[in-house]
């Protein structure tokens, strides 16, 4: 029974570690849809640094996003884009998660919320499907930073402060 545990735990710290070198070191050339039906290019967002959330479109990921939208948005410094990718691959109720998308997005609001209706994006981008990543990049589209944790203020403000570091060299 030990033995088996163990076994378990090794499998499962495995599993962890992999799914974090996944996530590619470059901003993959990709365009989306908004909820408003605009079309942006993931090059253009990264123009000045970016952070990207990326996160399934299921009930279990809305407090997360949430409150990584409102530690982002508190800590936020500097000119640098903030986005949302929703991965709708998981999601079973894709027509009513729009619709709410649709009703509550704001173009002029500073953020950013692109519809990735296959999770093409979220794969190529490397995160594990059902995960919330928080993913930083530079304006080269170079990996800053990875947060695959719980959303703090201290967590968010980090994203932000590998941009500005970044910048700063």
């Amino acid at each position: 029974m030990t033995r088996l545990l163990s076994l378990a735990t090794v499998t499962l710290l495995l599993a962890g570690c992999a799914g974090e070198q996944r996530v590619v070191p470059q901003l993959p050339d990709r365009t989306l849809e908004a909820p408003d039906g605009r079309r942006h290019s993931t090059v253009a967002l990264a123009a000045r640094g970016a952070v990207f959330v990326v996160a399934p479109a299921t009930l279990s990921s809305v407090d997360d996003q949430r409150d990584w939208g409102t530690h982002l948005d508190a800590t936020r410094s500097g000119r640098a884009a903030l986005v949302f990718v929703e991965d709708f691959g998981p999601s079973w109720f894709e027509d009513t998660v729009l619709e709410e998308m649709r009703e509550q997005y704001d173009p002029r609001g500073g953020v950013v919320m692109l519809i990735d209706p296959e999770g093409e994006l979220r794969d190529a981008l490397g995160v594990p499907e059902g995960d919330v990543v928080v993913l930083v990049y530079s304006a080269e589209r170079r990996l800053l930073k990875t947060i695959a944790a719980k959303p703090t203020r201290e967590a968010a403000a980090s994203a932000w402060a590998a941009i500005a570091g970044r910048r700063g060299r």
